[in-house]
């Protein structure tokens, strides 16, 4: 074969590590400089995490009620993925998750109103407030965006859609993140209920700007649908009532329907109230996370809700496996002889 047709090595290794679960990752980086350097780099970094979107190497992550631990499993067999848990620091125990981008988890100290920890459960690394990440605080007629690589806040006038009474002391609502941005419904207060008075805002992080989107056509007066994230992007799940629940996911063409669940086992306000919608398999099966913090999986063939996770969670997410914070990690004492 003519040596001009092949791939230089680094290419060759930057394909195969990108295909490689983190677990792998963690142990070959101590094999050589090489690969160490390879799998530290910043763009074979951000190239693993659009591949683990691409793929949708995603996974589960779970606290159970009354335990600070958290664990991982398979949303497509509910099965252990990892027997390691990952422990945050003390002052963190018990915490919210506050939201998610790109696999790392902004966990609010319960007792300090600035304190935040930015953590990657895959790699079971954490940092307090120190990477190029922001935090967008939103409130009556105003918001705030704390830059980690400034380490400032930033206080913005919010646009005219914004100045209304909708805050409540201490009320933190998670905003939904996709990789245009972080959405918000208002309505009384900021939630992730839709209905036809609503107003849908995000934070553009093109602009570091909040701005605003239409109300769906779809959603009728008496519907009323809840964000989330499915697929990677937007989504909205709800109906006008009964026992039939439509799913929606917003494409770069405009909102698409992707299915309906039929003969749901209480009205469709009341399920929307209670269930969180986790993650849609290739199968077309959904994790929902509901009352009472249970686990399930609609199989969309059989029309049947099948409880997959025997233990009362306190917090169910998705986390996409992600490298972010590695590099730090590499820094090891070495027991000399």
């Amino acid at each position: 074969m003519p040596h001009d047709i092949l791939l230089p090595c680094d290419d060759i290794m930057f394909s195969i590590f990108a295909r490689l679960p983190i677990k792998s990752l963690l142990r070959f980086q101590s094999v050589s400089k090489l690969w160490k350097a390879t799998i530290c780099d910043r763009n074979f970094i951000k190239n693993y995490r659009d591949y683990s979107k691409a793929v949708g190497r995603q996974k589960l992550l779970l606290r159970q009620e009354y335990s600070c631990d958290f664990v991982f499993r398979l949303p497509e067999l509910i099965t252990m993925d990892d027997p390691n848990q990952f422990l945050p620091p003390k002052r963190f125990h018990y915490s919210k998750i506050s939201c998610s981008c790109d696999g790392l988890f902004l966990l609010k100290n319960r007792k300090a109103y600035k304190t935040y920890l930015l953590c990657n459960p895959s790699t079971r690394e954490y940092r307090i407030l120190e990477c190029p990440y922001m935090i967008i605080l939103i409130f009556k007629s105003f918001y705030v965006v704390y830059s980690l690589s400034k380490h400032s806040w930033t206080r913005k006038t919010s646009p005219p859609h914004l100045v209304q009474p909708y805050c409540i002391d201490r009320y933190c609502a998670k905003g939904i993140s996709t990789q245009d941005g972080i959405f918000w419904s208002m309505n009384n207060i900021i939630d992730q209920r839709v209905v036809t008075t609503s107003t849908i805002i995000y934070f553009d992080v093109t602009s570091d700007e909040v701005k605003k989107i239409s109300v769906p056509n779809f959603i009728g007066e008496e519907d009323m649908f809840y964000l989330t994230t499915l697929k990677g992007c937007l989504s909205l799940y709800g109906g006008i009532g009964g026992d039939q629940l439509q799913v929606w996911i917003m494409e770069q063409d405009g909102w698409k329907w992707l299915l309906n669940i039929c003969n749901l086992p209480i009205h469709c306000h009341v399920f929307v109230q209670l269930t969180e919608l986790l993650h849609l398999t290739k199968n077309g099966e959904l994790l929902i996370r509901g009352c009472m913090s249970l686990v399930s999986m609609h199989y969309p063939k059989q029309q049947q809700f099948v409880r997959v996770l025997e233990d009362c969670f306190s917090l169910a997410s998705i986390c996409s496996d992600t490298l972010y914070f590695f590099k730090h990690t590499l820094k090891r004492k070495r027991n000399h002889p």
